[in-house]
């Protein structure tokens, strides 16, 4: 497995970010910078990293702050949100990848939140194409019933009491995600409250969205735990402007039991990975994919 080099990230801020660099032995295809999802370690995504770098691809990982190797003070009271997610970190990891590959494309690969927030970014340039994995609007009414249904007591009663209690989302003991700053938890809650999700809460959004002209390929699973087919072609939809592509995926049809939300990073899913390659080898081949009407 291609070892993970450590990065001196810094936003525009002065915030000191975890970020690490698989880079191939040999030529560089494409750059990669792989957003995280909501409360998940940039860790998670460390094997999958090394088996794109171990096939050309030079990729970035980085922690949002208040994440992971990215948490440089106590949790309780961290004052991260997720505007600073995506207006100081997601960039600083996307520059730093783009400064390395000294040319050719650069690619983002989003999980979840990962790739909901990219629309968002003060500045799209330089960005090629995205690959979203398990990737759908939050809008809590349009998420799959295991989470529509225990929402309104989580988002009103559980989460309020806990985060008063704690001062921060804790996300472990809760058995949902890893422990997020209260701050952005709330945010994220007010975007799962709106029917446009991110779009309909965040300053200027849709024009935001708007920018977006690089093919976007979401990936989607039929047992995805949190988003429902409605809510990823919601997503998919903010993109107005791009070349959108959506596949479905039937764990069946992969010859698997269960895939889910965080499925496809896990180990035991390594053997469809090539997929993915696949899927960012053919970004560039737009002509067949879904225009803005």
């Amino acid at each position: 497995m291609s070892a993970p080099q450590p990065l001196a990230l810094i936003a525009a801020d002065g915030q000191k970010l975890g970020a690490h660099r698989f880079a191939p032995a040999g030529e560089t295809r494409a750059a990669i910078v792989i957003g995280p999802a909501m409360g998940v370690p940039a860790s998670f995504y460390h094997r999958f990293a090394a088996f794109l770098a171990e096939r050309g691809y030079a990729v970035t990982t980085f922690d949002y702050r208040g994440i992971g190797a990215s948490l440089d003070a106590p949790l309780r009271g961290h004052p991260a949100t997720l505007t600073d997610w995506f207006s100081l970190d997601y960039p600083a990891a996307i520059a730093s990848a783009r400064a390395a590959l000294h040319g050719g494309p650069l690619y983002l690969l989003g999980h979840s939140l990962g790739g909901q927030i990219p629309g968002l970014l003060p500045d799209l340039a330089g960005i090629d194409g995205m690959l979203s994995i398990a990737t759908g609007s939050g809008y809590w009414r349009e998420t799959a019933p295991p989470i529509r249904n225990k929402y309104p007591l989580l988002a009103y009663l559980i989460g309020p009491l806990a985060m008063g209690v704690a001062g921060y989302f804790p996300g472990k003991r809760l058995r949902i995600i890893d422990d997020v700053p209260a701050s952005a938890m709330r945010q994220w809650v007010s975007w799962c409250k709106h029917r446009e999700y991110c779009a309909g809460i965040e300053p200027d959004a849709k024009a935001r969205f708007a920018r977006a002209s690089f093919p976007v390929h979401t990936v989607s699973f039929t047992d995805d735990e949190f988003m429902t087919e409605r809510s990823t072609e919601a997503m998919l939809a903010h993109y107005v402007a791009a070349p959108r592509r959506h596949t479905r995926v039937l764990p069946a049809q992969w010859n698997e039991k269960r895939i889910g939300h965080f499925g496809f990073f896990r180990k035991e899913m390594a053997a469809h990975w090539p997929r993915a390659v696949q899927y960012l080898d053919e970004l560039p081949a737009t002509g067949a994919w879904r225009k803005a009407a």
